[in-house]
C-alpha cells in the first residue's frame, strides 16, 4: 500500500513538471525502514531480459562456485543483488527447459544398494541438495547423443562448425578415470547401442538434411583397453 501510494503521488507530482510527450516512468523506488532494505519495482517488465539478467547471475554463481550461504551475506549487504528465490527459481526453470530438450536417463549401475555412512561435519548443508544426491546413489545420468546434436546442431551451423553444403559431424567419444570394467560395461552399453545407429543411419535434422556421423574414440591406454578389451601379446591384434 505504501509503494502504491507513492506511485500515485509520483504520477501526479510528474504532471506539474514535465510535460506528457516526456513519458515520464517511475522505474524503482529504494528505501530503508529499521535497517532493512527494501526496493520496489513499477511499471511493465522486460521478462526476456530479466531472464537473461537472472541466468548470467546464475552463471557466476555457478562457475565461481558461490555457495549458498555465501550468497545470503552478499545479498544482505547489496540489496540489488537478486533474492535467493529469485536464484532458486531461475535454476528451476532452466533445469526444467534442458530436461525438455535433453531428458536424462536413470541408469542402474549397481546391483545392490549402497550404505552411506552419515557425514558430522558434511560439505553440503542443503537438505534439499542431499536428498536429490541419496536419491541417485547407485545410478548414472544419461543423455542421449542424438538427443545433444540436434540441441546444439542449429547453433554449430551458425558459428559455421559444420556446414549444410557437407553434412559430416565428426564426433569425438573420450573418457577417463572410471577403472571398474563391469560398471563401465553398464554405462557404455547405451553408448555403444546408438552410435552403432548413428554410424550406420546417420542423423536426421529438423530439416529432413541426414548428417554423416564419423565417430573418434580418444582416451588413456588403460582406460581404451578396459572399453575395447584386452588380448594377448601373441595374438594378431594385441594393442587396442
Amino acid at each position: 500500500m505504501f509503494n502504491k501510494h507513492l506511485a500515485v503521488n509520483f504520477t501526479n507530482t510528474a504532471t506539474k513538471y514535465f510535460h506528457s510527450d516526456d513519458h515520464l516512468t517511475l522505474q524503482e523506488i529504494c528505501f530503508a525502514v529499521q535497517n532493512k532494505n527494501f526496493q520496489a519495482n513499477f511499471g511493465v517488465q522486460n521478462k526476456e531480459k530479466e531472464n537473461q539478467r537472472n541466468e548470467a547471475f546464475i552463471k557466476v554463481i555457478d562457475q565461481g562456485p558461490i555457495a549458498r550461504d555465501s550468497y545470503r551475506n552478499l545479498a544482505a549487504l547489496e540489496p540489488e543483488l537478486l533474492r535467493e528465490t529469485t536464484i532458486y527459481k531461475t535454476k528451476k526453470r532452466i533445469n526444467e527447459e534442458m530436461n525438455n530438450a535433453i531428458p536424462i536417463s536413470i541408469l542402474n549401475v549397481t546391483d545392490q544398494p549402497s550404505f552411506t555412512p552419515i557425514d558430522e561435519n558434511p560439505d553440503i548443508n542443503d537438505p534439499e541438495v542431499v536428498e536429490e544426491v541419496l536419491k541417485y546413489i547407485g545410478k548414472a545420468g544419461y543423455c542421449k547423443i542424438t538427443d545433444i546434436l540436434l540441441f546444439v546442431h542449429p547453433d554449430l551451423i551458425e558459428r559455421y562448425v559444420i556446414n549444410q553444403d557437407n553434412p559430416v559431424i565428426n564426433l569425438r567419444i573420450s573418457g577417463d578415470g572410471n577403472e571398474n570394467y563391469i560398471l563401465l560395461q553398464k554405462m557404455i552399453t547405451p553408448i555403444a547401442h546408438e552410435l552403432n545407429d548413428l554410424v550406420l543411419n546417420g542423423l536426421k535434422d529438423l530439416n529432413g538434411t541426414v548428417w554423416k556421423i564419423n565417430p573418434y574414440f580418444s582416451s588413456d591406454w588403460k582406460f581404451m583397453a578396459i572399453v575395447l578389451g584386452f588380448n594377448a601379446p601373441n595374438s594378431k591384434y594385441f594393442c587396442p
